[in-house]
């Protein structure tokens, strides 16, 4: 039978990467629309986040953060108006963008 419980637990031992909770303003660009929500967890390889509007799960776009970050990302999953991003650029950059922001196991190691 299924456990959400024990899907969580089985999702968090497979990340590289610890998230961080935060709580950020963000906006996700594909051509020419782009959709204004909330960043609610990051780590060096992705995000997950909540938009006001459903997006399709794989679509490539460029997620901005402090109206001026700007990361490559893919949707990985999609629950409702809830999505998982995964960071298409490398952990270590990342990591030099949230360096300070976020915890350090959160960051990726050189």
């Amino acid at each position: 039978m299924w456990n959400a419980a024990d899907d969580k637990q089985g999702r968090s031992d497979r990340r590289r990467y610890k998230r961080a909770h935060v709580l950020f303003s963000g906006r996700l660009f594909s051509g020419k629309r782009s959709i204004e929500g909330l960043v609610l967890d990051l780590s060096a390889n992705g995000a997950r986040v909540r938009f006001h509007e459903p997006i399709a799960a794989n679509s490539a776009m460029t997620l901005r953060l402090a109206e001026s970050v700007d990361i490559e990302v893919e949707v990985a999953w999609q629950n409702g108006n809830s999505l998982g991003l995964q960071f298409r650029e490398e952990p270590a950059r990342i990591s030099s963008i949230f360096a300070g922001l976020l915890p350090e196991d959160c960051l990726a190691t050189a």
